[in-house]
């Protein structure tokens, strides 16, 4: 079993204080053959929930910032429209094991006392893809005039082929998202867990939703993501299972949970994002 069990603290401007997500994921990166005075790493690491606390095993990408290394903290975006920052863990995941991982998140609207006007995307992520893969669709999907298929309504996720988003959406955008509030194309109260086809497109139907309200002008609470494997591999690269995502106030409120069974690659890679488009 791998546990990760991390402190988050995040004050989202969006700005978001971390206590644990970093250093590069490498889910793609393979070796034919071995190489004549050189190291090769098998994998199969077994990673302690201390694990969760070095940041040598993170890597920060886009717009997040380490901003205490001891506790492990980090800006993920600090008072910037059409941005995007992610911080990954340095190790794939093997997902034919069970997977465990949470943390308390806050986040703050600029300029407003209503937090869902943040905008856009506060969670976690699962993806095939590597850290520069992930830093070069970044790069690449980002026009001149600040738009991109990666954040805002994207959800970070845009461009990444089979990955998934967990967390708060924090704007209804009409033409991508199903309306669990009433409203379209305002801030939005509602929690997801989203995935993109094969082509990185983000599929819009037929998704775990639901609303969860929070009071005051800053929001603080848990998410956590549980991943339990209910399939042998299919052609030695893909698994099926149940993935579970719990979001609950930080004194300890009524948790909400969403599932879904779905099928992903072995190897994942496990990280945290938070991006905004117009709103921020």
């Amino acid at each position: 079993m791998i546990l990760f069990i991390i402190i988050f603290t995040y004050s989202l401007s969006f700005h978001f204080l971390n206590d644990a997500f970093y250093k590069s994921v490498q889910a793609d990166t393979t070796i034919s053959q071995l190489v004549p005075d050189q190291s090769f790493d098998t994998g199969n690491h077994i990673y302690p929930p201390q694990s969760n606390q070095n940041s040598a095993l993170w890597t920060n990408i886009g717009s997040a910032e380490t901003v205490e290394t001891s506790t492990f903290s980090v800006n993920l975006v600090n008072n910037k429209s059409k941005s995007a920052g992610y911080a990954l863990f340095n190790g794939a995941i093997d997902m034919t094991q069970k997977v465990s991982f949470s943390g308390n998140f806050s986040l703050q609207a600029n300029s407003s006392t209503d937090p869902f006007a943040a905008g856009d995307s506060l969670g976690f992520i699962l993806t095939p893809k590597s850290t520069d893969f992930i830093a070069n669709n970044l790069k690449s999907n980002l026009a001149a005039d600040g738009t991109s298929n990666v954040v805002g309504k994207y959800l970070g996720i845009g461009g990444l082929s089979d990955s998934i988003f967990m967390g708060r959406d924090l704007y209804q955008n009409s033409d991508v998202d199903l309306d669990g509030s009433g409203t379209e194309n305002a801030a939005s109260n509602n929690v997801s867990i989203r995935q993109t086809n094969n082509l990185g497109e983000l599929i819009k139907q037929a998704y775990p939703t639901t609303s969860v309200p929070n009071t005051g002008s800053t929001i603080t609470e848990n998410m956590k993501i549980d991943w339990q494997p209910s399939s042998t591999l299919t052609n030695d690269k893909n698994v099926t299972g149940k993935l579970t995502y719990t979001i609950s106030s930080e004194n300890g409120g009524k948790a909400t949970t969403l599932s879904e069974k779905i099928t992903v690659a072995r190897s994942m890679s496990l990280g945290i994002i938070g991006s905004t488009g117009g709103n921020f």
